[in-house]
């Protein structure tokens, strides 16, 4: 009997030391619903690059070497899809200056602040689901998924960079918007003098300075965005540091375009796609300089030369998503 007594006895003991070092049921369940899943590693230990072979991301899976706003691009595109679980494919990211704070995807209406908004393109893939493109801001708090329509920038066919049309005060403003180079840009710029509004509110005239009574005359370029605004002369470079990909059409403005003296049009439309954002400009010229700019959101290039544009003096070249 003796060794047996002893036999039980150490055995208990060892269930109560294995019992007090154990978590029980509950956090074994809780630490399984919040724990990672391993992230699939690239076959390099460089970090992923906007040119890296599509990554299968399993749910739950951080991506360690992608920015963060990929990574709630990802969380987004999961918590959406009615498909679970999703395998989701980093397809590419590139950065972006959005031109407003609604990331260049405004809804109809919405007001949207004109200001340049740092952050991404990223594009993701899903079996079942498709390709999605979704706007972030630089570490993706801000994010707006593009519609389902939306063609990416190089299914758009553009002219080639040295094209031109023989007419001097067109090709002139051509180059200079080609070349991305903000100082031969402000060299073309013919500002408008327009009278100065101590009114609050976005859109309308100009706002005066703290110094400015209304109606002083004050020197501006107008842009059109979602809402209207003015540059003046000595903040005009951020204005004139968007970067083009190419230019898509050039057309006559017609007599009954939209107009007024805060917002000059100008003689010629020149319409260009603006390099890793899908929506196009119209840069408004007349007399050989730039007088107005258009940033346009939710609309095709197609659709405005169909909406705004009268005849043509390039038409557009014949492609996908012309």
């Amino acid at each position: 009997m003796f060794p047996r007594i002893i036999f039980v006895s150490t055995a208990i003991l060892f269930l109560l030391l294995v019992g007090a070092c154990s978590p029980d049921l509950e956090q074994i369940q809780h630490i399984s619903e919040i724990a990672p899943t391993e992230t699939k590693k690239s076959s390099s230990d460089e970090p992923p690059d906007s040119n890296h072979p599509m990554e299968t991301v399993e749910p739950t899976t951080t991506l360690a070497g992608y920015p963060r706003a990929v990574q709630e691009a990802v969380n987004m595109y999961r918590a959406s899809s009615s498909v679970s679980p999703v395998e989701i494919e980093v397809i590419s990211y590139e950065p972006a200056e959005w031109g407003d704070s609604c990331l260049g995807l405004a809804f109809p209406d919405e007001m949207c602040a004109e200001v340049i908004t740092p952050g991404w393109v990223v594009v993701l893939g899903a079996n079942p689901g498709g390709e999605a493109v979704f706007h972030t801001d630089q570490l993706g708090t801000i994010m707006r998924r593009a519609p389902e329509d939306e063609l990416p920038i190089d299914e758009i066919l553009l002219h080639p960079a040295a094209t031109r049309t023989g007419i001097d005060e067109i090709d002139r403003v051509v180059e200079v918007i080609l070349s991305n180079q903000v100082d031969a840009r402000r060299a073309l710029v013919h500002f408008a003098e327009v009278g100065c509004t101590t009114a609050d509110g976005l859109g309308g005239p100009p706002k005066c300075e703290p110094a400015e009574q209304g109606g002083t005359p004050v020197e501006v370029l107008p842009i059109l965005g979602t809402e209207g605004h003015h540059v003046r002369r000595a903040s005009i470079d951020r204005a004139l540091s968007f970067n083009v990909e190419g230019l898509y059409a050039i057309y006559l403005v017609p007599e009954d375009v939209w107009q007024d003296e805060s917002y000059p049009a100008g003689e010629y439309g020149l319409v260009f796609i603006l390099l890793d954002n899908p929506f196009p400009m119209t840069v408004h010229v007349k007399e050989g300089g730039i007088v107005r700019l258009d940033f346009h959101t939710g609309i095709t290039p197609s659709e405005v030369i169909e909406q705004k544009g009268g005849e043509l003096i390039l038409p557009a070249a014949a492609g996908v998503g012309n």
